[in-house]
């Protein structure tokens, strides 16, 4: 589990996030929201890595899942350094 704080525009945006999958021989990485400020606009929120090797570099392949409360709601690029700055320790 790992708690962030990050700008959101002129805000703080602060999540706490749960590893679900790291897969070392599919190169996939996944976790959960489970806390924070992005619950005031969304339901859930899951984000998934996947490294694609392709010849002498590896590619990044990125996903967010998402429900927000209302279809007019924010959409995540909004959040996406909230939600992409994550070190692996």
């Amino acid at each position: 589990m790992k708690s962030c704080i990050h700008d959101v525009g002129e805000k703080k945006c602060v999540t706490k996030q749960l590893v679900e999958v790291m897969d070392e021989e599919n190169k996939t990485f996944r976790y959960k929201c489970i806390e924070g400020d992005l619950f005031k606009d969304y339901k859930n929120v899951t984000v998934t890595f996947h490294v694609v090797p392709q010849g002498d570099i590896d590619a990044v392949k990125w996903a967010i899942e998402f429900e927000r409360f209302e279809d007019h709601g924010p959409f995540p690029p909004d959040y996406i350094n909230c939600l992409f700055l994550y070190e692996i320790v």
